[in-house]
């Protein structure tokens, strides 16, 4: 198994706590197309996801000052599963596009039309 110190554990929640932050704030200061007016609501549902990410940097930060290992370990584990599902279904989801779309070009694939089956216009 592997052991992990405490410093090391608040570095990579930090990381992850900073990442996500960084996204939120780079969706809300990123320039629109055009006019929206659903800019406003988008930006508020931003904020309110930035909020718990807010909070738990917050408390990762008491918890590394008062030296609580627990709750540090705890954060770790709530920030690095999610994280590590998010890399893996980046990874997965454009390679299952990718083989479907490259399983539906194959003309040697295509079914052809059988005597007397289904659609094709033959007595049974």
């Amino acid at each position: 198994m592997l052991a992990l110190t405490m410093a090391t554990m608040a570095w990579v929640v930090g990381a992850c706590v900073a990442a996500f932050l960084g996204v939120i704030l780079y969706a809300i200061a990123a320039p629109s197309r055009g006019p929206d007016p659903q800019r406003g609501v988008a930006v508020g549902c931003l904020m309110m996801a930035a909020i718990p990410a807010a909070v738990l940097g917050v408390v990762l930060g008491v918890a590394v000052a008062g030296g609580h290992e627990r709750l540090v370990r705890v954060l770790f584990y709530v920030t690095v599963i999610p994280a590590a599902y998010l890399l893996v279904m980046l990874t997965a989801i454009p390679i299952v596009k990718w083989r479907k779309r490259r399983h539906a070009h194959r003309p040697e694939d295509a079914e052809e039309p059988t005597a007397g089956g289904p659609g094709s216009g033959g007595a049974d």
